[in-house]
């Protein structure tokens, strides 16, 4: 059973933020974790997977800026949930860090081992145990069982699946080691893109040169797996946040041009094929009206109001047509207008 708890509130580099929401996991069920989150699904999700240990200063700096103005802008823009491991440590470290420089909140949650992490109301100096800190400014935890580091990978899997329904899911891998690799086997077989930072070294450097080559490191079973099956792609870790930023909004469906640009595409395929139908049926009564013309000025040949009947018959159908004619260019200026897009936009879900 999944049971809610506020925890106190975490600093940041801009001061105190609102108060987490902390999920206790006794099992596995992923269901009652994503009631208890009170979040809105489904929803895209970003999940972050990296390592613990504190990054090498010369690119710790790149690192913050891909995060802060790529990973959490875009992640926002889409309405995305960003899911970590939620300690104070490496990667996670620096995401709740960025975070916590962000004028607008995003929904960001850590999943880790209740067994490793330090309870909240403890401060740093009375740490104990070997027990790890929750990283600050997210703003949802689920600590689940397990005693020993990536006993949560399976859960956070989980918990993104059930949370994104059958929007999209990236992984995004920073630096990383053991338990890493095992959380990108876990997506490849899940058959989820994975983003990795080229250049942010660790586990995350080594996978994309075996990736180059095709050749997993001493026949390692776990990474020949990811490099037969798996969806990576790799971000220099030396481009520009508004790249990633970009890259990630692709990704998740929120490229605003690109979507803007299909529904344009879409509402006018749509009056296209309902001019179609209007022409086929306005054609097909211009001809029963030349065969009704027609068929009356031979039955009318003989008869002494032929001149008359003729002239009358022949002004009405060039009324008719005229009056039709009208009809089509009026249909087609509707046609073009901004109704087809409407409906496009609401079948698309926007």
């Amino acid at each position: 059973m999944a049971v809610a708890e506020r925890g106190p509130g975490m600093n940041s580099a801009t001061g105190p933020t609102s108060v987490p929401t902390i999920i206790l996991q006794a099992d596995q069920d992923t269901t009652s974790v994503c009631q208890a989150l009170g979040i809105r699904t489904p929803a895209p999700v970003v999940l972050m997977s990296g390592g613990a240990d504190t990054f090498d200063p010369a690119i710790a700096p790149k690192l913050t800026q891909l995060i802060g103005r790529g990973l959490l802008c875009a992640g926002r823009a889409a309405g995305a949930v960003i899911i970590d491991g939620g300690t104070d440590a490496g990667v996670m470290g620096l995401i709740g860090r960025a975070a916590g420089a962000m004028a607008e909140p995003t929904t960001l949650i850590g999943v880790a081992p209740e067994a490793l992490i330090q309870s909240p109301d403890i401060s740093p100096v009375g740490a104990d145990g070997g027990r790890v800190a929750l990283a600050p400014n997210h703003t949802h935890f689920v600590l689940t069982q397990g005693e020993a580091w990536g006993a949560e990978t399976p859960v956070m899997f989980d918990l993104a699946h059930a949370i994104a329904g059958k929007l999209p899911v990236i992984v995004i891998m920073i630096g990383g080691g053991q338990v890493a690799l095992s959380e990108i086997l876990h997506a490849v077989r899940r058959r989820w893109r994975v983003l990795i930072i080229q250049g942010s070294k660790g586990t995350a450097d080594e996978l994309l040169a075996q990736w180059t080559t095709k050749v997993a490191k001493d026949d390692d079973p776990l990474i020949a797996e990811i490099l037969a099956d798996g969806d990576l792609y790799a971000f220099p870790i030396g481009e520009p946040p508004e790249v990633l930023a970009r890259r990630i909004g692709r990704e998740l469906g929120g490229d605003t041009t690109l979507r803007q640009a299909w529904l344009r595409f879409g509402a006018l395929d749509l009056a296209a094929v309902g001019q179609q139908k209007f022409f086929r049926r306005m054609q097909g009564l211009i001809l029963a009206l030349s065969v009704g013309v027609t068929a009356s000025v031979c039955c009318t040949r003989r008869s002494p109001i032929n001149a008359q009947f003729q002239s009358w018959v022949t002004t009405s159908a060039a009324g008719a047509v005229c009056t039709i004619s009208s009809s089509l260019r009026r249909s087609s200026c509707r046609s073009l207008s901004a109704g087809p897009t409407a409906s496009i936009m609401a079948s698309a879900g926007f």
